[in-house]
């Protein structure tokens, strides 16, 4: 439809039009199909049976997937690798490491714990903000689990990125993608990538078991606040230096700073409209609020889903 939107041909734009209507047309019968499935069926989970219906579908559902999520990530071995097993595996070649570790899980399982142990469940990815970094503190993870500095440098062939970069720009969606257990729901990430943009203003990850108003307060009047006067400070400090690498970075300042002003705005503008995030209510009606606003970094909902999601009243 798009490559012949302007098509001066009136037969042609007809064929068009005809094939927009079939289109809607059999898109409505297959959603009404897909509905009646839901609403009629059985969905069998760890042998028990759970019976659908108008009343329960949606919330039985979302329990489901919250409990394989949880199978997931939260069951640990009772046993962890010893010393010698380690070393070995990080000396083995980039091939053989990608075999080992599936995808990110194993970094998945690192941040989770990470996060869980934070008081708020909200860990900066840019510097200045109040708390550590979150890169610091995975290398710091790694070292308590006794790898060494080598170790800790070989994983990121494991990655294919630095971990850096792979935080910043590949994680959220890699995890999105991972746990997008049934292809007709929305994708159920449990760690959130929050962004000013792409300046990087301000960045982090937060967990949704922890996840609620008040954070949402506390993000923008401590965490924010803190790194928009530590760019306001460097660019104290720069105002006298007319090098080339001074005026690169006051020009990536400002930017960051406008960035921030902006992503204030939007979060004033969720407290405004009430947003208040209950963990029952699933991520799909969690997270349809910060991506209709662009404050995360990757979109978990496609354009169904976030209407649905942003019009949802249970």
């Amino acid at each position: 439809e798009e490559k012949y939107s302007n098509e001066s041909d009136p037969i042609k734009r007809q064929v068009v039009r005809d094939f927009a209507i079939i289109r809607e047309e059999k898109e409505k019968v297959l959603r009404i199909k897909i509905e009646l499935a839901y609403e009629e069926a059985s969905l069998i989970y760890m042998f028990d049976e759970h019976l659908l219906n108008t009343d329960s579908f949606k919330a039985t559902i979302n329990e489901i997937q919250r409990k394989l999520i949880k199978n997931i990530y939260f069951k640990k071995l009772n046993t962890q690798l010893s010393e010698t097993l380690v070393s070995k595996i990080f000396n083995s070649k980039k091939e053989d490491l990608h075999r080992l570790f599936s995808d990110n899980e194993f970094l998945v399982d690192i941040i989770r714990d990470i996060l869980m142990k934070d008081e708020d469940g909200i860990i900066p990815l840019v510097p200045n903000t109040g708390e550590k970094m979150l890169l610091d503190r995975i290398e710091e993870n790694f070292y308590e689990k006794g790898f060494n500095s080598a170790q800790y440098s070989s994983f990121d062939s494991v990655l294919g990125h630095t971990i850096n970069e792979y935080l910043n720009q590949y994680f959220f969606m890699e995890l999105s993608e991972h746990l997008n257990l049934f292809q007709y729901l929305p994708k159920t990430p449990f760690i959130w990538h929050l962004s000013s943009g792409p300046e990087q203003g301000f960045d982090c990850y937060i967990i949704i078991y922890k996840w609620n108003r008040d954070n949402l307060m506390n993000l923008r009047s401590v965490y924010i606040e803190h790194r928009e006067r530590a760019l306001i400070n460097r660019q104290s400090d720069l105002a006298n230096n007319d090098s080339a690498d001074a005026q690169n970075e006051k020009d990536k300042i400002i930017k960051q700073l406008n960035e921030i002003k902006s992503f204030k705005v939007k979060i004033d503008e969720l407290l405004a409209e009430g947003y208040n995030p209950i963990l029952d209510d699933g991520v799909g009606k969690n997270i349809a609020p910060l991506q209709q606003k662009k404050m995360i970094h990757y979109e978990v909902l496609n354009a169904g889903q976030l209407k649905k999601y942003l019009n949802a009243d249970w």
